[in-house]
């Protein structure tokens, strides 16, 4: 009895997994944005499927405290404005995401620290990125090393000027990049 429940539990997540599938194709064929908008109201699972069809997406990081310090993490008690933990769940929920523009407000730059955890980031969960757009703050070597690592489908990045002349070379290790705005 106990194989029989085991082999019927296999059966029944096989046949979410089909089910699941189809429900990803029918959405995908759902062009009008209004439409899609529409659908994702209809259940959780829904959503779930129409963010995981999200190619691309854009963000702006709101500025931290300027009496943070650049070169330190911010401590908890520190009174920052941003959690990281919304930018992952964010790029969590969407993994086909192909193109991305993350921003700051203008005439304000995020930390060194904040933008490089961003970058990093991005670099942990956008493994299709073709296109980054990337002016919320200045790049760090470590940052793009990970992106480099991370997503080495990149075709087209822009960044703001980095501080130091040092990461140029870092930009060689994308392998795929036709286009580069600084």
């Amino acid at each position: 009895m106990y194989w029989y429940q085991s082999s019927r539990t296999m059966d029944t997540s096989i046949e979410s997994i089909l089910c699941e599938e189809l429900l990803v194709e029918i959405l995908a064929k759902v062009k009008n944005p209004r439409e899609r908008a529409s659908g994702s109201l209809v259940c959780k699972r829904w959503l779930r499927s129409l963010r995981g069809l999200q190619t691309s997406l854009r963000f702006s990081i709101p500025t931290e405290d300027p009496s943070i310090n650049d070169a330190t993490p911010p401590s908890s008690s520190s009174p920052t404005t941003f959690d990281l933990k919304h930018v992952n769940s964010l790029l969590a929920h969407r993994p086909h995401i192909v193109s991305l523009s993350v921003t700051s407000k203008p005439h304000m730059a995020t930390t060194d620290y904040l933008s490089s955890q961003v970058m990093c980031s991005i670099a942990s969960f956008c493994k299709h990125l073709k296109e980054l757009y990337f002016t919320a703050g200045p790049p760090t070597i470590s940052s793009l090393k990970h992106l480099a690592a991370g997503s080495p489908g990149l075709v087209t990045l822009e960044l703001l000027q980095p501080q130091s002349l040092c990461c140029l070379p870092i930009l060689a290790q994308f392998k795929s990049l036709q286009e580069l705005s600084i």
